[in-house]
């Protein structure tokens, strides 16, 4: 950390410009919530990776159970057991899907936050937040 130096204000100029350019949009997460939350694409877009692998996991195993259950793939005792998995997969997307809808903000704030202090540091400096006990 001692080879970091504080950046003048062109180079932190230069540095948000950047961020500016590079950060995720409120607009875009929700626009692919709306349209893509059964794949997890919203939080993949806002760096939520296991979330993303989590919600789309569930999708495919309730996608599965669904199309069995009405193919009776399943026994009567299967039929029952699906039913019950499908209902609490159900009830499990339905509270992430809440959470995304409140937290996509946030998220992205966060995702900013990284990307700004990634960009300083692979430039060599001190993020702004560190500079202010100096």
């Amino acid at each position: 950390m001692s080879d970091l130096r504080v950046p003048t204000e062109v180079e932190q100029l230069l540095i948000e410009a950047r961020v500016a350019n590079e950060r995720k949009s409120v607009g875009v997460a929700y626009f692919l919530f709306l349209l893509f939350f059964p794949f997890g694409l919203p939080d993949f877009y806002v760096g939520r990776r296991n979330l993303g692998f989590f919600v789309l996991g569930c999708s495919i195993v309730l996608v599965f159970l669904y199309v069995a259950s009405f193919m009776f793939l399943l026994s009567e005792d299967g039929l029952a057991a699906a039913l019950s998995l499908i209902s609490l997969l159900g009830a499990v997307l339905v509270c992430v899907w809440l959470y995304d809808l409140f937290t996509l903000p946030v998220a992205v704030l966060n995702n900013t936050r990284l990307l700004r202090e990634q960009l300083f540091y692979q430039n060599g400096y001190l993020p702004p937040l560190m500079n202010s006990g100096q």
